[in-house]
C-alpha cells in the first residue's frame, strides 16, 4: 500500500492543440518536458499539439487504427502470459479497455509511456493526453495507479470523478464546493462506468496474476525497472 506520491510528476490532459501563450509558459515552467500523446494518428495530424520550450513529443497512439472492432486481437505472447481465463468485460467502454490491454498497440503505448515515466529526471515531470482526457488517459492513470499499488476502490473514484469533471473543462470553468458535492453524489450512483474501469482491474489481477506480471511478462520491463517505476512516483 501506498503512502505518498510524488507530486507535480505527471499530468493527465485532454487535447494541447488550443494552448495559450499563457498555458505553454505555465507548462514549461512546471518543467513537463515529455508529452505522451495518446491519440490517434489522425488526430495527431488535424489537430497538433502546441509544443512549448524544452519539451518533445511521442506518439503514443493507443488503438489499432487497422482494426475498429471491439474484438480482441491476442497475440501468442500474451496468450502465454495469461494464467487464468479472462474476466467478461462489461459494455462497449469495457470491450475496448481489455482490448487495450490485449492488443499489441495498446501495450506498446502502455510500454512507451511507462519508459517516459523511467526516463524522466528528478526534477522533470511528463504530461498524457488524449482529446477529452477521459477515457484513454483514463485507462493509462488506471494502470499506473494499479502499479503503485492503489486501491481498487480508489482507482475507480478517480476514474468517475475525472468523466465528471471533464464537464467544466468544456466549459473551462473551474467547480464550485456544491458542484463537487453533487459530483460526489452521481459518483456513487454511476455503476455502469465503475464497471468499465473494472473491467481495467480484473483483466490485469485476474488474467495475468497482478501488475507485476503484466508489467514484467507482458510489456517486458525488468524487476529493476519496477522498482524504479515505483521509487519515482512514491514517497
Amino acid at each position: 500500500m501506498v503512502d505518498q506520491f510524488v507530486g507535480q510528476k505527471i499530468y493527465r490532459s485532454d487535447r494541447l492543440d488550443n494552448l495559450t501563450m499563457q498555458d505553454m509558459e505555465i507548462l514549461a515552467q512546471k518543467h513537463i518536458v515529455t508529452d505522451c500523446d495518446l491519440r490517434t494518428s489522425y488526430e495527431q495530424s488535424y489537430w497538433q499539439d502546441r509544443l512549448w520550450d524544452g519539451v518533445a513529443h511521442y506518439d503514443c497512439h493507443i488503438y489499432n487504427e487497422e482494426d475498429i472492432t471491439y474484438e480482441n486481437q491476442i497475440t501468442t505472447e500474451t496468450v502465454n502470459n495469461l494464467i487464468n481465463s479472462l474476466p467478461v468485460p462489461q459494455g462497449i467502454v469495457g470491450r475496448r479497455y481489455q482490448k487495450i490491454l490485449l492488443d499489441k498497440t495498446g501495450q506498446m503505448a502502455l510500454k512507451r509511456v511507462f519508459q517516459e515515466i523511467l526516463s524522466l529526471d528528478e526534477n522533470d515531470a511528463l504530461v498524457f493526453h488524449c482529446t477529452a482526457g477521459k477515457d484513454r488517459t483514463g485507462l493509462v492513470a488506471a494502470v499506473i495507479l494499479l502499479g503503485l499499488g492503489v486501491k481498487e476502490e480508489d482507482i475507480i473514484a478517480d476514474y468517475l470523478l475525472s468523466n465528471e469533471l471533464y464537464l467544466f473543462s468544456i466549459k473551462h470553468t473551474l467547480p464550485t464546493d456544491d458542484d463537487l458535492q453533487n459530483i460526489i453524489e452521481r459518483m456513487n450512483l454511476n455503476g455502469v462506468d465503475a464497471l468499465s474501469i473494472q473491467t481495467i482491474i480484473q483483466t490485469i489481477n485476474q488474467g495475468f496474476g497482478g501488475f507485476d506480471n503484466y508489467f514484467l511478462k507482458v510489456l517486458n520491463f525488468s524487476k529493476a525497472d519496477l522498482s524504479e517505476f515505483r521509487n519515482k512516483l512514491t514517497v
